[in-house]
């Protein structure tokens, strides 16, 4: 790990190039104010981006080539309702490549949500990629493409005359057809692209799709023809590509009604899904063999069930919500569960996964959940997978992503290459997919494009929460593992061949490890307890660990250089810690106690009370305030960093956080914050990369700089390891009130600046209709401005009442800035002395008022809103008099 005083021995790490950090690092030449930068990711989906509360939601995948047979590799498409996919701006919808995910444009988004939004549906027709469902506009460049669009490799094209809405497309023999709730000239809910026309065919049969309120929810290809189901009455039908029509099997039952949401063929068997009923039955399955259909006794739950076939087996989503187990398996006899429902999580208790495919020998998962926990226990720690997942064949769960798949506890360097320790069980993707629960992890490192893979050297079957860098070994210790031949220990050590076990004479596990001055240290925990506090300081002697213990623990074991520091916390006194064992330090003048904080410029730092305190190897010196160590951290701190002349520590309180101290009086502050995904009994872990930026690891879900109150905010989702800079992020400068009024015809102007300002930003605006570009619009009136920071809004109506917000954009994060209201009038009336007429005594009261005479009728006397109350509002008032309007 990395210590105060030792920058040469990081300018020989930076030297080898451990500095590249992920793909959403900075780009060549960029020069981004301080904050977070993307580093592993979010392991999911996230909800940044236009889509407001709806979602994030996985709703459909493929899987697609792009360049048939050509070097570049197939990829998994998903479509929803989302705004970014492992924290790259996304659309709607996004593109997984096997390491990591793309954008494809600027996706696809509603111009109102309140018309709805999202892809429902993919399809690859003639080796292109096509997305169908509610969407409305091309996010990139704000095209119009209505409902179907295809992408052409650099953007997304309108595909025929706009639909309603669209539920399903399928290719087959060339054609390319839609399913929905729409109407054509020649049909409806169902129809064909013939060029660039949406053309219906086919005869219809009793109890048809063309009927008024019926729908096409599911399309599948059997063979050499189609198989179509929907809502309409009794039966699944199949048209062959001369458009003639035949139903599968007989009418299911005359008292047929619901809807069949999925359709899975295979040779001359058919499944369907959906929450339909069959007379007074509610199978949800049934199976037509070619002779007779039959119900596969599914489940009793409501929802969009889906049907997938995966290693032979026909998996079935249920569509139900936490009190019912989501993914059922067909036995041959019955269904089976493949997860307890208490295996997925959602904040707002409703998850709905689905099944949507299969991609690289994964079982695609998609809904609405927020996390996917390791069994049924209550404690279970949740892992971070939002609204999307995949399975193996052995029914393990991993994240479709390149991140961490939880806790990192612990950052060193190694042979010049990162690595990462702790609790997950997933890492980013190697192979033939990421690891996944069950299988051993918790060991991984970074390769020089910024990804993580698993630790070559093997890795542990169990938590590892401390590593060290001692004798050109990488020293590892956590609960009870095993690795490469040695099992069942609590320290081992990686020489770059071979594994060698180091836990004689330890008592319990340690937590921290510090190497300093030829030795090497750690705190250490029972085995069985929380690494939240340490009951005992251990030396390694070469051949085992000499044990010192305390009734109250130690905590605070640090360097200075090489010297080693820690604090008993029975007696709340430091001590430096000696081959010959511990020697306790003076207490500061005045005080009964003292307790590490850390080291600045080579001195030790401690807390006494509210009081800091500088040793410098001989004595104490007064430092400043410590109030705000013992209100954020009141437990652990992290081993601290120096950056230029700043002492930073990790503390956790109620979120994961870095603090930062630059050796002067009262000069603490809240660096950065990080929200912790589940409850942290640890603070972050840190790890400098050069350039002022430091790696940041932990437990959190996303970060974001202090002063959640201010206007300015640099959110980002990130899981549990992001790149942090230590120069300050852009803030707010100027904003527009919170609350401005206008009278419909006017305009305003709805500016912010921020300082420093982003570099190379884009703006986007949301507005009480969703987003905003600039044009005229009936019902809307003149916008202009829209990626810019200053909005224009002309001919105001009061439609145009409500919220508005504004995101700037660039290659260095997303700044969120807060949202304020517009209120539009009606309109305004030019008889401000409120006689009820209008007419000349209108102006001359007009005239007073501006001269500062009584104002009896509480006029505004700026009456053209342009901040001064002068002779132009008379002229306005004049011109309104004659009959021309308001401003």
């Amino acid at each position: 790990m990395a210590r105060l005083g030792a920058k040469a021995a990081w300018a020989a790490v930076l030297a080898v190039g451990v500095v590249v950090l992920g793909s959403g690092g900075r780009a060549a030449g960029q020069s981004c104010p301080g904050g977070f930068e993307l580093s592993a990711g979010f392991p999911g989906l996230g909800t940044t981006g236009p889509n407001g509360p709806f979602g994030p939601r996985a709703a459909a995948a493929i899987a697609w080539d792009p360049d048939g047979d050509g070097p570049q590799p197939e990829m998994l498409v998903v479509g929803g309702i989302f705004g970014s996919a492992d924290g790259v701006a996304a659309n709607d919808v996004a593109a997984w490549d096997g390491r990591q995910w793309h954008a494809l444009g600027g996706g696809l988004l509603s111009p109102s949500l309140s018309v709805g939004h999202g892809v429902t549906c993919l399809a690859v027709h003639n080796g292109e990629l096509y997305a169908g469902g509610k969407f409305g506009i091309a996010a990139s460049d704000a095209t119009y493409v209505g409902r179907v669009a295809k992408w052409n490799g650099s953007a997304w094209v309108q595909v025929g005359p706009t639909l309603s809405s669209v539920n399903a497309l399928a290719s087959l023999g060339g054609e390319l057809y839609v399913g929905g709730d729409f109407v054509v000239p020649t049909g409806a809910h169902l129809a064909k692209l013939v060029g660039n026309d949406w053309v219906g065919f086919g005869a219809a049969l009793p109890g048809s799709i063309e009927e008024f309120n019926k729908s096409v929810d599911s399309l599948a290809v059997q063979g050499d023809s189609l198989l179509v189901g929907g809502s309409f009455a009794r039966y699944i039908m199949r048209q062959d590509a001369a458009g003639v029509r035949t139903q599968v099997g007989p009418a299911l039952a005359t008292s047929f009604s619901g809807t069949v949401t999925s359709i899975y063929a295979n040779g001359q068997d058919v499944y369907i899904a959906g929450s339909f009923a069959r007379g007074t039955a509610t199978p949800g399955v049934m199976h037509w063999d070619g002779a007779a259909w039959t119900a596969l006794a599914a489940p009793a739950t409501t929802g969009t069930r889906r049907l997938v076939s995966f290693n032979s087996d026909l998996y079935l989503s249920s569509g139900a919500s936490t009190t019912t187990e989501p993914l059922y398996r067909w036995t041959g006899s019955a269904w089976t569960a493949v997860f307890p429902a208490a295996q997925f999580q959602s904040s707002v208790g409703v998850y709905d996964p689905e099944v949507l495919g299969v991609f690289d020998g994964h079982l695609i998962l998609g809904g609405s959940f927020t996390g996917v926990r390791d069994n049924t226990a209550s404690t279970t720690v949740t892992r971070l997978m939002t609204s999307l997942a995949w399975m193996d064949g052995a029914g393990n769960l991993g994240p479709i992503s390149h991140a961490l798949g939880a806790r990192v506890a612990s950052l060193s360097v190694y042979h010049g290459k990162v690595i990462a320790a702790g609790r997950f069980t997933t890492i980013g993707p190697w192979m033939g997919g990421p690891m996944l629960p069950g299988s051993p992890g918790r060991l991984a490192e970074m390769d020089a494009d910024g990804f993580w893979l698993p630790f070559t050297g093997g890795l542990p079957t169990n938590n590892i929460w401390a590593t060290e860098v001692f004798e050109n070994q990488l020293v590892v210790g956590g609960e009870p593992f095993s690795v490469g031949g040695v099992t069942n220990t609590t320290v081992a050590a990686w020489d770059g061949a071979a594994w060698h076990d180091m836990s004689a004479g330890a008592a319990g596990y340690p937590v921290r490890l510090v190497a300093a001055g030829g030795q090497l240290w750690g705190e250490f925990v029972p085995s069985g307890g929380a690494p939240s506090s340490a009951a005992a300081l251990g030396r390694w002697n070469g051949a085992a660990w000499q044990m010192f213990s305390s009734a109250g623990g130690y905590s605070g074991l640090l360097s200075t250089g090489a010297e080693v520091y820690a604090t008993d916390d029975s007696t709340s006194q430091t001590y430096v810690l000696t081959p010959e064992g511990l020697s306790v330090l003076p207490l500061p003048p005045s005080e009964t106690t003292d307790r590490i904080i850390g080291a600045v410029q080579g001195d030790l730092v401690c807390a006494s009370g509210s009081n800091l305190y500088r040793w410098n190897g001989q004595s104490w010196a007064e430092a400043g305030d410590a109030s705000i160590v013992a209100t954020v951290a009141t437990s652990r701190l992290s081993l601290p960093l120096e950056i230029d002349g700043v002492m930073y520590v990790g503390a956790q309180g109620g979120l994961e956080e870095i603090l930062a101290w630059d050796g002067l009086a009262r000069s603490w502050r809240v660096a950065a914050q990080m929200p912790a995904s589940v409850g942290s009994a640890r603070p972050p872990s840190m790890l400098p990369v050069g350039d002022g930026r430091v790696l940041i690891g932990g437990a959190f879900d996303s970060v974001f700089p202090p002063g959640l109150q201010q206007p300015a905010q640099a959110v980002q989702r990130a899981a549990y390891a992001a790149v942090w800079s230590v120069e300050p992020v852009s803030v707010t400068t100027s904003r527009p009130p919170s609350m401005i009024e206008r009278d419909a015809g006017q305009s305003v102007v709805l500016e912010w600046e921020l300082s420093p300002p982003p570099d190379g930003a884009s703006y986007e605006w949301t507005g009480p209709l969703g987003r905003i570009y600039d044009g005229a619009y009936s019902n809307f009136g003149v916008v202009s401005g829209a990626t810019t920071n200053a909005l224009r809004l002309e001919q105001l109506i009061p439609t145009m009442s409500g919220y508005y917000s504004c995101q700037a954009v660039s290659a260095c994060g997303t700044i969120s800035l807060s949202r304020m209201y517009l209120s539009v009038a009606a309109s305004c009336s030019p008889d401000v002395n409120n006689d009820g007429v209008v007419d000349e005594g209108d102006v001359d009261y007009l005239i007073n008022v501006i001269a500062g005479g009584e104002n009896p009728e509480s006029v505004d006397p700026d009456f053209n809103h342009d901040g001064v109350a002068d002779q132009t509002d008379v002229e306005a008032l004049v011109n309104a008099v004659a009959g021309g309007g308001c401003p």
